[in-house]
């Protein structure tokens, strides 16, 4: 199946399986690979490590607080160890 990159809202690991939620579609689509290898194909800073479990779309995400990032009614954590990633990529795209 080939999904464009445009489409990803985010992905979320388990163990060696990743399930990859699609704008548009009910369920994700599971696949087999790991977060790590994911992460080495996806464009940078585009896709963001948010958590141990998590990458993000960053274009896709509607608000973040202190702790989450949401996607529509969905909250996704930002774990304490991204949370510079996290700071440093709105400063960098803020206008102020």
């Amino acid at each position: 199946m080939q999904i464009k990159l445009d489409d990803i809202l985010y992905v979320m690991g388990q163990k060696d399986y990743i399930k990859i939620y699609i704008k548009g579609k009910a369920k994700p689509v599971m696949c087999l690979m790991n977060m790590s290898t994911l992460e080495e194909y996806l464009p940078s800073p585009e896709f963001l490590r948010i958590h141990r479990s998590y990458l993000i779309h960053i274009k896709e995400v509607t608000m973040f607080d202190r702790s989450r990032a949401k996607f529509g009614d969905t909250f996704i954590p930002i774990s304490d160890s991204y949370k510079g990633t996290i700071q440093d990529y709105i400063e960098e795209h803020s206008m102020m």
